[in-house]
């Protein structure tokens, strides 16, 4: 029994000393983005390695209708698309759990301009580490992590856009930037890929 119990007892303290972060989304950062293969809320195949060269850095968002944080990045996001567009970010909404009718009823409201694929069963899950959402990842051009964080801060993926780019692109609310409203790099928990 005393063998059981400290065999039991060695075994949970291994699994505890187990890294937890290794599941953390910010440890892909430096690394080759994994291929993305779905179909769009329409039904069309998409490939990430498709786009493999493109001019443009992406800005992936894995997110779901059902998190209100999710629908205002969306929104916020397509509000923004042309301006990120023109400054060299392309933006892939990617849905998590949900059927495209689901999606489809809540996109056609939104309309936005830039791609929303389907994961409905979450195949990408373990691949982007996705453990919540919004979880938002920006590749360079050549599809490199350069950035990834889980965030209901529509302001911290700003913040995390500007780094990736270089550039400030959006207004900041001066009072809110006093109060704490928008995220330092620090404390925004953003690790970004080293040169």
């Amino acid at each position: 029994m005393r063998r059981w119990l400290g065999g039991c007892l060695l075994l949970c303290l291994s699994v505890m000393a187990l890294p937890a972060s290794s599941s953390d989304p910010s440890n892909l950062v430096g690394a080759p983005a994994p291929e993305i293969e779905l179909p769009d809320v329409n039904g069309k195949p998409f490939r990430l390695a498709d786009h493999s060269g493109d001019e443009q850095a992406i800005l992936l968002v894995f997110w779901g209708i059902w998190c209100p944080y999710c629908r205002e990045i969306m929104v916020r996001l397509s509000d923004e698309y042309a301006q990120l567009k023109q400054h060299g970010l392309d933006v892939i909404a990617i849905s998590m759990r949900e059927s495209s009718r689901k999606v489809a009823l809540f996109i056609d409201k939104l309309d936005p301009p830039f791609p929303v694929l389907i994961d409905e069963w979450a195949s990408l899950k373990d691949r982007y580490r996705i453990h919540d959402v919004p979880l938002a990842v920006i590749l360079d051009r050549e599809q490199v992590v350069q950035a990834a964080v889980i965030t209901t801060s529509a302001e911290k993926i700003e913040v995390m856009i500007e780094q990736a780019l270089g550039a400030e692109l959006f207004e900041r609310d001066p009072v809110r930037d006093e109060a704490g409203g928008i995220p330092s790099s620090a404390s925004a928990g953003i690790r970004r890929r080293q040169p």
